[in-house]
């Protein structure tokens, strides 16, 4: 049954074999034959049918420069549908600096969008390409926007939802669900955002959330993967009072190899609460961030509000000047440089600090949560710099 040491060959006027796949790129009859060690044969006869027509399975996809996307492409061919290699088709690019094909292969060079175009004899197909290149191991989904936020919870918990009562380490950041304690059946609390997806192709995603003194008895993670309807979860049951993290290995819940699953989005978490807290007690449920993280990507620590080797301030920050200030006080040229989530250069600038300080003007930038990158003398670090 464990058949080893086998080769396998065909006419070239069929095709071409590769591994223990037999490719058809001619047409007509003929023989594939296997080899047992160069000494027994056998052989199974083909008969190559046109092909009727062709498309690429999905019309649109997300790569990043981590690993190339093996373009699929479908064909019919007397009514069956049939892998065709990508390698047989001729590809075009739109924008040949975001993305290039070699040998049916994507690969990613720079963000954007673009689409790409495959033609095999008088059929062609397209598919739009999304680049979403990581700019740090680490990067939070789309900002954690109190807005977009809802909630359900028992109703004898009288649960509000707002940003009250956060722990003060998190300097304001984060939503928190404040509810006071009655007694009654399976109390729950479950926490709503739909327009929170994954940028590029995150291997783990992480929440970071507080739950003070409440006995939790699971929590559910409830995710949607782009091609379905329906959602993949995972259950956590192990908690600590104060803070915790959440880690969902995304190849435990989705088939990460099928690229339709991406961008994948946020739907909610599930508390089901335990009954052992006092009666009439105050207790808060707070989250403040979903992070994704990738793989083969240097670790570049991004503290809040400030590293141990550079401050900067004001963060949150409402108007445009930005100081930077050097723990040490030393005096250097320093290479600042602001990115979007998405990993866009924002701004770039260069300074001297004097004093062990220095300044510079931001440009205009939409609310939100933004990574200041700071190079100095064999010292770099990121910075989450919030932008209201």
């Amino acid at each position: 049954m464990d058949v080893q040491n086998v080769t396998l060959s065909c006419d070239p006027a069929l095709g071409y074999t590769e591994g223990n796949k037999f490719i058809a790129t001619g047409a007509g009859a003929g023989y594939i034959t296997a080899s047992y060690d160069n000494a027994v044969t056998a052989v199974i006869h083909v008969n190559i049918l046109p092909v009727d027509g062709m498309k690429i399975r999905m019309k649109e996809v997300v790569i990043d420069n981590r690993s190339d996307y093996q373009i699929e492409v479908i064909g019919v061919s007397n009514g069956n549908s049939v892998p065709i290699t990508a390698s047989a088709l001729l590809w075009t690019v739109d924008d040949p600096e975001i993305c290039e094909v070699v040998n049916g292969s994507l690969k990613a060079l720079k963000n954007g969008t673009t689409w790409i175009h495959g033609t095999i004899g008088d059929m062609e197909d397209s598919l739009m390409v999304s680049v979403e290149n990581p700019a740090a191991n680490q990067i939070q989904m789309t900002p954690f926007l109190f807005d977009d936020w809802t909630m359900t919870a028992s109703s004898q918990l009288n649960a509000t939802l707002d940003t009250n009562n956060l722990p003060a380490q998190w300097n304001g950041e984060g939503i928190a669900v404040n509810f006071t304690f009655a007694a009654g059946r399976a109390p729950f609390i479950r926490t709503y955002n739909s327009n929170l997806q994954t940028y590029g192709l995150p291997d783990t995603i992480k929440i970071v959330l507080n739950t003070g003194e409440i006995p939790i008895d699971k929590a559910t993670v409830y995710i949607k993967p782009n091609n379905t309807a329906t959602t993949v979860s995972k259950v956590f049951t192990d908690f600590q009072n104060g803070e915790n993290d959440l880690s969902i290995p995304l190849d435990e819940i989705i088939d990460v190899s099928d690229r339709s699953n991406y961008p994948l989005h946020f739907d909610n978490i599930y508390f089901q609460l335990q009954t052992a807290m006092n009666e009439g007690k105050n207790y808060t449920i707070a989250l403040k961030e979903i992070t994704q993280i990738y793989n083969g990507i240097p670790y570049t620590s991004i503290r809040y509000p400030q590293t141990a080797r550079f401050s900067v301030y004001p963060n949150p920050s409402t108007g445009k000047e930005i100081n930077i200030r050097m723990e040490d006080g030393t005096e250097q040229t320093l290479q600042v440089n602001i990115y979007s989530l998405s990993g866009q250069m924002m701004q770039a600038i260069t300074l001297k600090t004097q004093g062990g300080t220095a300044s510079f003007t931001r440009k205009d930038l939409q609310s939100g949560i933004y990574l200041l990158r700071i190079a100095g003398n064999k010292q770099i670090e990121t910075v989450k710099l919030i932008v209201k």
